[in-house]
């Protein structure tokens, strides 16, 4: 299977103070990427599917760098049973605790017609650790069959305009994160 999406994710050394817990029910889970050192992908084994993320592109929409990318999961049993056990041993191990809300987009300039039947944007606020590196990650994500500026708008209606303001202007891409968290072990 194969879904497209835009994103925009930061990640923080300490919780910002725009960061809160969402109304979604806390979900806990250890994913396992492949010790890769790049900024454009990342390969993931999560309860015995893998996933390969590759970056699609970048559009800048008011100041900010939507990226768009594409994920494929693949369940191991079909590839081979022996990859359902456990992940490779030097594989990075990233403990996340997150939290999911879905809200329709702020904007679109589509129809009314059209935009009542649009996808939700999907708001995640997760704390991290790999390597005993803890951090936490703001991030917001909706299929490519939204608009990127959909995403930069509901940016308001979930922080608000001072909380966005806060935010640094350069975001970070889960590979880019997990490139860093390589190089310093």
């Amino acid at each position: 299977m194969t879904f497209d999406t835009y994103e925009l994710r930061w990640f923080f050394d300490a919780p910002p103070d725009f960061f809160r817990t969402s109304t979604g029910e806390a979900e806990e889970r250890t994913d396992y990427y492949a010790p890769l050192i790049s900024e454009l992908s990342s390969v993931k084994w999560r309860q015995n599917h893998l996933e390969v993320k590759r970056r699609l592109g970048t559009t800048t929409v008011d100041g900010w760098a939507v990226e768009s990318w594409s994920k494929t999961s693949i369940a191991l049993a079909k590839v081979d049973r022996r990859l359902t056990d456990s992940p490779p041993n030097d594989w990075l191990a990233v403990t996340k605790r997150r939290q999911i809300d879905n809200i329709v987009p702020a904007k679109s300039s589509l129809p009314a017609k059209q935009a009542a039947n649009l996808p939700a944007v999907q708001v995640e606020w997760t704390e991290l650790v790999a390597r005993s590196i803890r951090c936490w990650s703001f991030a917001m994500e909706a299929p490519l069959e939204l608009e990127p500026q959909s995403v930069v708008d509901s940016l308001e209606l979930v922080l608000g305009e001072n909380a966005i303001d806060e935010l640094p202007r350069c975001n970070t891409s889960y590979p880019k994160w997990l490139s860093k968290v390589l190089l310093s072990g």
